[in-house]
């Protein structure tokens, strides 16, 4: 299978023609609080909307990130890269550094970023208490990522809309050739073929990572 490297020409290529000026970087005024790790299409902006209303000001979900401006989808398509596409070794680590840059003016986070680098962002802030949203039914829920992330993938109009413009491409490369394809362990690279072969197994547990003997608080 071709591996998409991330220091190759296709990635400087990428970086190149759909360049955006980068953002100001994010920094940390309070400290991270609560982590919740549920796939999408687990509850997850009623459970941002719920930590809203407790307090927890900023809580970041997938929507902020896609529709966030300036866009930080550059950065995190980067970010991606390197969990899934980075060097073959045991030294790529992502830090709090490299997630406070992107969501430090969030005090808990939910959606994409935290269970697509739910290893990453647990180990980042230790101090952090970590939720495990899923629904009862795992059936419907694979109908509904079905339904959303698969329908997205194979819409013809968002792909034609990703080659004119630059936001628009780097909300498709990273959520459709990153972020998802890694999540359901596609090894064909296609949304559609992880979700159907992968996508209850992950849902499963298999992706939840070692929570470092911290507490795991379960909703369902």
């Amino acid at each position: 299978m071709f591996r998409l490297n991330p220091n190759g020409w296709i990635c400087y290529l990428l970086e190149y023609v759909y360049y955006l000026p980068p953002p100001p970087p994010r920094k940390r005024t309070k400290p991270m609080e609560v982590i919740c790790v549920g796939l999408p299409r687990c509850g997850t902006e009623s459970l941002q909307h719920a930590l809203l209303q407790l307090g927890y000001d900023h809580t970041c979900h997938g929507w902020d990130i896609a529709l966030e401006y300036p866009s930080y989808l550059q950065q995190w398509a980067q970010l991606g890269r390197r969990k899934w596409l980075g060097p073959l070794n045991d030294n790529n680590i992502i830090t709090a550094a490299d997630f406070d840059v992107l969501i430090g003016n969030a005090v808990a986070v939910t959606d994409t970023a935290s269970s697509a680098f739910a290893a990453e962002i647990i180990a980042a802030y230790p101090e952090a208490k970590v939720i495990l949203n899923q629904r009862k039914d795992i059936d419907a829920w694979h109908h509904s990522i079905n339904n959303t992330i698969i329908g997205t993938a194979d819409h013809w109009l968002l792909f034609i809309l990703s080659c004119l413009s630059r936001e628009c491409f780097w909300a498709w490369h990273f959520h459709v050739r990153i972020v998802y394809p890694g999540l359901f362990r596609a090894l064909d690279g296609n949304i559609k073929t992880g979700i159907a072969q992968n996508g209850k197994w992950v849902y499963k547990g298999s992706y939840i990572p070692t929570f470092h003997g911290r507490r795991l608080v379960k909703l369902t």
